[in-house]
């Protein structure tokens, strides 16, 4: 609407002028035309064209090409001597264009009507159907200043002004504009309402696009009533939703000043309400009071009182949360100078005092903390937690450091004098630190560590670090995260070093477990461009150790090496020389994991991996599975391999009479679909005598459970069965219908066979 004014203003001016020089020929109006088309270019930074331009002592007819999306007619009479004047204006956007560019309009988007008066003196009216709305202007302009405006704008959809702005739909709802403003004593004098309610959000959308999982029934109301009177605005504004409610009972902004004071209230009634804004767990409620004062002219803040009230507050492992934080910030021109206090159940925080200095970015802080007792965050946990630190960073250097924290008997010390950082941690409680950061108890022991930056320039870092922890795993913490049983006291050994050079961090670390040993992890990492580049070797020294993980009693040992790298997107390659007797060669990519498997001992590795072992020969596998999708191919080539007499083998064989362990299958496929919770599966065996095929099984890795169709020749003889039950109680049962039919088949000629194969279909419907 600015912009528009601004055209109606430039159009209005550059015609008194041209009123003034008398340019009323038509080789006048051309030459007028094209100033004024280049005036209104320079004021507004749109492409206008002037399509239409006559000019005479007593009459004005004009038309704007506005961008080619709009047009702007201007018409009427004029009375030069007396600058007066009776127009007429039309600002209209047309449905089709409106259409072309993807705005869902029901008709055409226009606002026109009077402008008469005189250039000290008129009155401006307006009538138009805007974005769902019959909008309505009335305005004065007194000595070009706006002595009465009257504006009703009910009823505009939300909906229809996103697209406008090429936004997407996020919302639908109602924005209702109202105002009555006149002059008192050259002063504005009136008042002024907004209200607006969403009916519906697009939450799906909001998401994909902002990464932000707004709770359902989010939908809000707004409502801010203003009064104008002797250069100030007095505002009370209220935002309602189901679990918010934010009010601002007295905002009053000085015009003549350029100061906003207010008062500010925010009820949070239900915490867990916007765990996906804070990207986490929380519960309770919390309600944020407070006044705030602020210059406009000077972009500065001059006073802000706060403070937060919260109970019940649950977030990552603590619950019971009570909370009073009181906070208070006095700035001028060059200062902002704050300090804070907390007191809870849980911690105190019994100082925290500072400054800002707008000119150069400094911060000073200076704090004190404590947990007097560790038990309230976590019963099984004792000691107290003392912190104390003094800092002064000027932008992201630091220029002062002195940090002390005391976690019941471990120590963090960082001191710096802006030139050096140095570091040290001795004997920190890793599961105490955990919980005081609030995570869940992953880890058991103790950590040493130290560190030195040589500079603080943190586009060019250099230094050194090298760290140790030992202890065991947190059973309780890994067993939820896993939903498996982690074994219990289970043991590890950690230890990392490198440099630091040109911002260029090298590592070789290393973990040893009870489970399993990462005998090295080396590399480098980019910390500018966030890339890395890096080698490990990774042995599985005994699989049954990691069993627990698909609840199989696994067996045998692995040991993988490779690559792994990070730019954009993880990188890594991983090999064996000897798995399960062969070879693997693997490569992931984009989240697609692909990887050749050759010669493996296929027997060695359905028992090491608990799997029904059916099958001994060599195989070679093809893997091409996708870790976003949980989608999957496997190939698999089992060719001169042989059946073993063992389970279902045994079963089938009892049921057909036959022994099928002493052929060798001279073509044998196996091809496997993997998803999320199922393989569905297809076989194909075939020897001289012996031909078996799976068509469509299918495998819940969720539940363990089979429904395996096959069928079997053997000689001239054809049977049909399925296998079912669970992986580790199948079932096999044969279609005795399939079975009679091919002993009639082999044992009866012609007409007798078709017979009594008709006969067994009507037996066995």
């Amino acid at each position: 609407m600015k912009k528009i004014l601004y055209w109606i203003l430039g159009v209005i001016v550059v015609l008194l002028i041209a009123l003034y020089i008398a340019l009323f020929t038509p080789i006048g109006n051309k030459a007028l035309a094209s100033i004024l088309q280049s005036q209104l270019r320079s004021i507004s930074s749109l492409d206008i064209n002037v399509s239409k331009f006559e000019l005479s002592p007593s009459k004005l007819d004009t038309e704007l090409d506005i961008a080619n999306m709009a047009k702007f007619k201007l018409d009427g009479n004029l009375s030069l001597f007396s600058l007066g004047f009776d127009l007429k204006y039309l600002l209209s956007l047309k449905q089709e264009y409106l259409q072309n560019n993807n705005i869902n309009s029901k008709k055409d988007l226009s606002f026109g009507g009077d402008i008469f008066g005189s250039a000290f003196d008129f009155n401006a009216s307006g009538r138009g159907y805007l974005f769902g709305s019959n909008v309505e202007l009335d305005a004065k302009i007194l000595d070009f200043a706006p002595a009465n405006i009257a504006l009703n704008a009910n009823g505009i959809k939300i909906e229809e002004l996103l697209e406008l702005l090429s936004k997407p739909k996020y919302a639908e709802g109602i924005l209702n504009i109202n105002a009555n403003i006149s002059s008192k004593e050259s002063k504005p004098y009136g008042n002024a309402l907004i209200n607006l309610y969403t009916k519906s959000i697009n939450y799906a959308l909001v998401q994909k696009d902002f990464n932000i999982s707004l709770a359902k029934n989010s939908e809000i109301n707004v409502d801010i009533n203003a009064l104008i009177e002797n250069d100030k605005i007095l505002a009370k504004t209220q935002i309602l939703n189901p679990y918010m409610e934010f009010i601002a009972k007295e905002s009053i902004f000085d015009l003549s000043k350029q100061n906003i004071q207010s008062d500010f209230s925010l009820n949070l009634k239900d915490l867990s309400k916007i765990e996906g804004l804070v990207k986490s767990t929380l519960a309770g409620r919390a309600i944020l009071d407070g006044n705030l004062s602020f210059d406009i002219l000077n972009s500065s803040l001059k006073d802000l009182a706060a403070k937060i009230n919260g109970s019940q507050i649950a977030f990552a492992n603590l619950s019971g949360v009570e909370l009073d934080l009181r906070a208070r910030a006095r700035g001028d021109k060059e200062q902002i100078n704050y300090n804070a206090t907390l007191n809870s159940n849980i911690a105190e925080i019994t100082k925290a005092d500072g400054y800002y200095k707008l000119s150069n970015k400094e911060l000073s802080i200076e704090t004190k903390a404590i947990v007097s007792d560790l038990s309230k965050i976590q019963k099984d946990m004792s000691g107290e937690v003392l912190a104390d630190a003094k800092a002064k960073l000027s932008g992201s250097l630091i220029k002062e450091l002195d940090a002390n924290v005391n976690l019941a008997g471990g120590t963090i010390n960082a001191k710096s004098q802006g030139q050096s950082l140095d570091i040290l941690i001795d004997k920190l409680d890793l599961a105490k630190a955990l919980v005081l950061a609030g995570q869940p108890n992953y880890l058991n022991g103790f950590l040493n560590a130290k560190a030195h930056l040589s500079s603080l320039d943190f586009t060019n870092l250099n230094g050194n670090y090298e760290a140790k922890a030992s202890g065991s795993f947190g059973e309780e913490a890994l067993s939820k995260m896993l939903s498996k049983n982690f074994p219990a006291n289970t043991k590890y050994d950690f230890s990392i070093n490198g440099k630091i050079n040109n911002n260029i961090l090298s590592f070789l670390a290393s973990l040893k477990s009870d489970l399993a040993n990462l005998d090295s992890f080396k590399g480098e990492f980019d910390i500018n461009k966030a890339i890395l580049k890096s080698n490990y070797v990774f042995d599985i020294y005994d699989l049954s150790r990691l069993g627990f993980l698909a609840e199989k009693n696994f067996k045998g040992q692995a040991k993988f090496e490779g690559s792994v790298s990070m730019d954009k997107s993880l990188g890594a390659t991983i090999n064996s020389s000897n798995l399960f007797g062969g070879k693997l060669n693997g490569v992931l990519a984009n989240n697609n994991l692909k990887a050749d498997i050759s010669n493996i001992d296929f027997s060695n590795m359905m028992q090491s991996l608990d799997m029904p072992d059916y099958y001994e020969g060599k195989a070679n596998l093809d893997l091409s599975y996708n870790l976003l999708s949980s989608n999957g191919l496997v190939n698999a080539d089992l060719n001169n391999g042989k059946l073993k007499n063992v389970g279902l083998i045994k079963t089938i064989q009892s049921l057909t009479k036959s022994d099928l362990t002493k052929d060798s299958f001279n073509e044998a496929k196996a091809v496997a679909r993997l998803s999320k919770n199922a393989i569905a599966l297809n076989i194909n065996l075939k020897s001289p005598r012996i031909n078996i095929a799976v068509e469509n099984g299918a495998v819940n890795t969720q539940n363990s459970t089979l429904n395996i169709p096959f069928s079997i020749g053997i000689d001239k003889a054809n049977f049909k069965g399925s296998i079912k039950g669970s992986t580790d109680n199948p079932s096999v049962n044969i279609d005795l219908a399939s079975a009679l039919k091919s002993a009639a088949d082999k044992f009866l000629k012609g007409d007798d066979a078709q017979n009594v194969n008709k006969l067994l279909d009507k037996l066995f419907k």
